[in-house]
């Protein structure tokens, strides 16, 4: 299973979501990339709204203009390793 999160690249730490994000070193986690870019998306009309700027206006790539440089994408495979029974 793929598992995708957002991580600061100054800190190297990861976002927990929402419009403001905090960020830890366990972050959220999303399992495919259709919902992480709708955050993208989210997150960002709410930036261009907060500049005072029309954010239906704007396409994908003008929206991401408003996205920080340093917090990227980054995805991870997660493995099953064991089963441990409950008792």
């Amino acid at each position: 299973m793929i598992v995708y999160k957002i991580r600061d690249t100054e800190t190297g730490l990861y976002s927990g979501g929402g419009a403001r994000p905090h960020f830890s070193r366990n972050g959220k986690s999303w399992t495919s990339t259709g919902p992480i870019r709708n955050h993208q998306r989210c997150w960002c009309t709410h930036r261009v709204r907060q500049s005072g700027a029309k954010a239906y206006s704007l396409n994908w790539d003008q929206l991401l203009a408003y996205w920080p440089k340093t917090w990227i994408i980054v995805s991870f495979e997660l493995v099953e390793r064991e089963t441990i029974p409950i008792e």
